[in-house]
Order: structure tokens, then sequence, then C-alpha cells
């Protein structure tokens, strides 16, 4: 029995050695990426919470899934930076084709960089449940898993510089379309402007006409006055007189100056009317027809209608980009806890100085980073299946009957094919419509103001309109 005497030597607890072989019951559990983060208690810990062999099968299931989940994505992607780089070949500098082949080579090459190291870390990941499994020596297991754990990290890292790079690109979109709007408002704003002053010059005008008469009467009625007083012999007050005299010239004199400035206002007015006129005729008033998903309708759309579209898109881009950015630094910080256990585990470092510390961890940010992660999807998923909805209201052929909602339920599901009008090559086939048309010189310039803001060049683009609109819709991504 425990001695409780006072002053006596305090209650005997787990020995260092205890703790150790404690340590050799601890075993490897999944990262961020379905990998290891860290340990989870095996067999001969007995907890009814322990990990059984049910567990270790989902493991080893869950890793092999993902291991072949990005290899098909390793091979989707390698097989686009291939083609985009050999078509690129044959493509003229400079050009909309060039540029466009250059922009999937990158997308490319960083995809494949990404999906390659994810192909590594569930690899690694699946070998270690493996060796799991089939109760291979713990240290070899967690050394496997921490490495695993630290591919993961360079894996999550990459996807969150790709992420942070894009959500930059598309909230400088975002500003440089906001300035450009801002500008072409400009007239509107100079109209108003210039509306004000004529208000308020002609109201000066009218307060110096009254003057004038104000002063002119009174000089009359001085005048008369001292008329009165010379014909009773009085004297003449011949100062009042000269004041009177002079304060009504005074009055002639400023508001003749008043209605110089009026005739210059209205002057100004009539040219900023005019610059404003045109300007929201090339904003608004000229316009190209585009489908909309609802039914298929034909609406006209303005280039000012383009420009909040490009904006909301881009805007809208920014936040899913940097969720996306966020899930991956959480997956960063749950590999690198994740590696911290398996590192421990292999150098056998006591569970309870290393393991119980960095696994709950790991498992924690893991779990941030898969909620985030899968809220993102989840929600990219509805919004794509929602537009499908939307576009297949449209008869598949034109002059053909309404779909029923099985048909449309039937179009919506099949992923792979195109199912109607897609809004975002619509807005962009409209944008080169206006860039193009040299008839409407303002509407031209304002339209190719805007690929400069979404970084584009119309130069590279005037003579390849297939590779122009596609690089117009690329920028008006917002997933």
């Amino acid at each position: 029995m425990t001695s409780t005497k006072p002053g006596g030597p305090p209650p005997a607890g787990p020995s260092l050695s205890a703790a150790a072989e404690k340590a050799g019951d601890v075993t490897s559990a999944g990262d961020a990426n379905n990998q290891f983060t860290g340990a989870s208690v095996a067999g001969g810990y007995r907890n009814p919470d322990a990990t059984t062999n049910a567990a270790q099968y989902g493991s080893v299931v869950g890793s092999g899934v993902g291991t072949v989940t990005s290899a098909a994505g390793l091979v989707g992607q390698g097989v686009r930076f291939h083609r985009a780089r050999m078509d690129r070949k044959n493509a003229k500098p400079g050009t909309a084709e060039d540029h466009a082949l250059g922009r999937d080579m990158k997308a490319g090459a960083g995809g494949t960089a990404e999906q390659g190291l994810s192909f590594v870390n569930m690899s690694t990941g699946l070998a270690a449940a493996v060796m799991n499994l089939k109760h291979v020596v713990q240290a070899a297991v967690s050394g496997v898993a921490a490495a695993s754990s630290g591919i993961g990290v360079v894996a999550a890292s990459v996807q969150s510089v790709r992420f942070i790079r894009k959500a930059d690109r598309a909230r400088r979109r975002v500003a440089a379309l906001q300035r450009l709007m801002d500008d072409q408002n400009k007239p509107k704003q100079a109209l108003r402007a210039a509306n004000d002053q004529v208000e308020a010059l002609q109201k000066a005008v009218n307060d110096g006409r009254t003057d004038v008469e104000t002063a002119e009467a009174s000089f009359e009625k001085a005048l008369w006055e001292q008329a009165q007083q010379e014909v009773r012999g009085a004297e003449v007050d011949f100062a009042l007189l000269v004041r009177l005299l002079e304060r009504a010239d005074q009055a002639q004199a400023g508001l003749e100056r008043d209605q110089a400035d009026l005739e210059a206002a209205r002057i100004r007015q009539d040219e900023r009317a005019v610059t404003s006129a045109k300007m929201e005729d090339a904003l608004e008033k000229q316009t190209e027809k585009a489908k909309r998903y609802r039914g298929g309708a034909v609406e006209d759309i303005s280039l000012r209608d383009i420009q909040e579209y490009a904006a909301r898109k881009n805007s809208r881009g920014t936040t899913m980009k940097a969720i996306g950015a966020v899930a991956g630094l959480l997956g960063v910080g749950g590999s690198i806890a994740s590696m911290v256990a398996g590192v421990a585990l292999a150098a056998g470092v006591a569970a309870g100085a290393g393991v119980l510390v960095a696994t709950p961890v790991g498992w924690g940010l893991a779990g941030a980073a898969a909620t985030v992660a899968l809220g993102s999807a989840g929600w990219k998923t509805w919004r794509f299946f929602q537009h499908r909805w939307e576009q297949s209201a449209a008869p598949e052929t034109a002059g053909g009957p309404t779909p029923s909602r099985r048909d449309r339920l039937r179009r919506t599901l099949a992923f792979w094919k195109d199912v109607g009008p897609n809004e975002r090559d619509q807005h962009a086939a409209a944008l080169y419509e206006m860039a193009r048309d040299e008839m409407k010189p303002e509407r031209v310039k304002e339209a190719r103001d805007t690929l400069v803001a979404l970084g584009l060049s119309w130069d590279e683009m005037k003579d390849d309109s297939v590779n122009g609109k596609k690089l117009i819709a690329a920028k008006f991504a917002s997933a």
C-alpha cells in the first residue's frame, strides 16, 4: 500500500522505463492528406478507444484511394503540360495562341508538381499503413510515417503558394477594373460638377440683376430728392449722388462678370455633356447579345455589365483562392506536427514526451484543413450543378419543346457534356466583339482598356478570336 504519511515520499508514478515501454504500443495514424498524423494507440494498449484492426484497414484503404486519386491527377496534369509544351513550339511568339499555351504550360507544370508531391505523400503513407497492419517494427513504421508527413509539408506548401499567387493576381485585376470604372465615371462626374457650377452662376447672375436694379433705383430716388432740394434753394449733396452712382456702376460690372462666367460655364457644360454622352454610349448603350442561364433567353449586355461581371467574379475568386491557401497552410501545420510525432517515436522518445503533444495538434490542424477544403469543394460543386440546372431550362435544339424536369435532371447530371450557354464564355465573346468593332471608336477604346485591366493585350489577340476569347474567359474565372 502506498504511504500517505506527512512528509513521506510522494506516491509512486509510472517509471520512465514503463513510459518508454508504453511507447512501443503507439502506432501511426492519418495526416491532412489522408496520411499519417503522428500516432494512435495499438492493440497492446487495453483501451476501448484504442486503434483496432478495422481502423488500420481503413487507414490502408484511405491511403490507397488517395494514392490512386493523386496518381490520376498527376497523369492528367502531366499530359496537359506535355501537350501545351509541344503545341507551343509551333505557335508564333507574341500571339494569343502562344499566350494561351504558355498559360496552360504554367498551370500544367504547377499541377504536375503539386500532384507529384501528393502522390509521393500518399504512396509513402500507404506503405506506412501496410507496415503498421503487418506489425513491422514500430520504429520503422514511425520513420516512414514521419517521411510521409515531411513530404506532406512540401506538398501543402506548394498548394498554398500557388493559391496565394492566384489570389493576389485576382485582387490586382479587381483593383485595376475598379480604377478603370472610376476613370470612366469621371466624365459623368465632371458633367455633374459643370451642372452645379452653371446653376450657382445662374443664381449669381440673378442676384446681380437684383443688385443692379436696387442700386439704380437708389440712385434715381436720391437724384430726384436732391433736385427737389435745389428747387427749394437748399444745398445739394453731390457726394451722396456720386457714391450711389459708383455703387450702381459696380453692381453692373459685377453682373457683367457673372454673365461672362456663366457663358463660359455653359460652354464647358455642353462640352462635358458631349463627352459624358459618348462615354455612356460606349459603356451602356452599345450592347451585344448574350444568352442567360435561365431558359437560355437572349439579353443585351453592355461594356459596363461586362466590367462589373469581371470585377465580381475576380473578387469572388480572390476569396475562394484565399480559402484554398488557408487550407494548405493548415495542412502544413498538421503535417509538421505529425512529422514531429513520427520522428519522436522513431527515435524511441516516450509517448508522453512527444506523441501526446504533437499528435493532437496534428489531428486538429489536419481536421481544420480537411474541413476548409471540403467546404470549399462542396460549395464549388453545388455552384457547378446549380448553373447546369439553370442552363438546362433551354431546349436542347432551337425551337424545340421545353424540357421536362426529368430531362433537365438528366442533362444536369451529365457533367461531361455541355448543357447550354456558358455565362463566362458569353461575356468573353461580347467583350472581344466590342474591342474589335472599329465602327464604334469610343466603345473600342474602353473595351481595350478593359482588356488591359484584365492583364491582356488586344494586339496579341486581334487576329485569333478563338484563343483571344479563351484568354478573356480565363480572366473571368472565380474558382
